[in-house]
């Protein structure tokens, strides 16, 4: 009987073990490909610029940019638009810079004149190509143009009150929803 045990206990330690090995080496392999696919959320891209204090209606700005990849790049493709309201002064509003090493400094200078006043933006999207996989970074450069400065409307649809201590809330509606 104790021979039986012995047997039924090895028998159920080795089936324990290599069933356990087979689950781990699949866990393990789907770690690694999890790991694989994991991204960071945008490129790996900085701007730097320095805007002007005020920019005037009519007139013909530039503006200097400088773009800083964080790695070796095969390709940095650099595209942009502007928002409506300000006029583009160059022909070309996609450029690519090639290949560059890692921290790479480049200059871009754009040209633009703006018709109204008010904010408008300039939006660059900053690819980086690396062994032909793409990764794009979007940022939008504010262009103040005039005196103009936007009011914050705080609209709010609740009741002003004050509590016991002096301060004053605001009781806010609530919508219940269920699902």
């Amino acid at each position: 009987m104790k021979k039986l045990l012995s047997i039924l206990g090895l028998i159920v330690s080795f089936i324990a073990l290599t069933g356990m090995s087979v689950f781990d080496s699949d866990k393990a392999e789907q770690k690694q490909k999890h790991h694989h696919a994991t991204v960071k959320p945008h490129a790996n891209v900085h701007i730097q610029y320095k805007l002007a204090k005020n920019y005037s209606q009519g007139i013909e700005h530039e503006l200097e940019i400088i773009i800083i990849n964080g790695y070796a790049v095969d390709d940095l493709i650099v595209r942009y638009q502007y928002d409506e309201g300000l006029i583009a002064l160059e022909d070309v509003q996609n450029l690519s810079l090639g290949s560059l090493d890692s921290r790479s400094r480049n200059k871009l200078t754009v040209k633009f004149m703006p018709q109204h006043e008010g904010l408008m933006y300039i939006n660059f999207f900053v690819t980086l190509v690396v062994n032909d996989d793409k990764q794009t970074r979007s940022f939008a450069i504010p262009v103040q143009v005039g005196e103009y400065h936007q009011k914050l409307k705080t609209k709010h649809s609740g009741d002003v009150k004050t509590d016991e201590q002096g301060q004053k809330i605001i009781s806010m509606p609530a919508k219940e929803t269920s699902n």
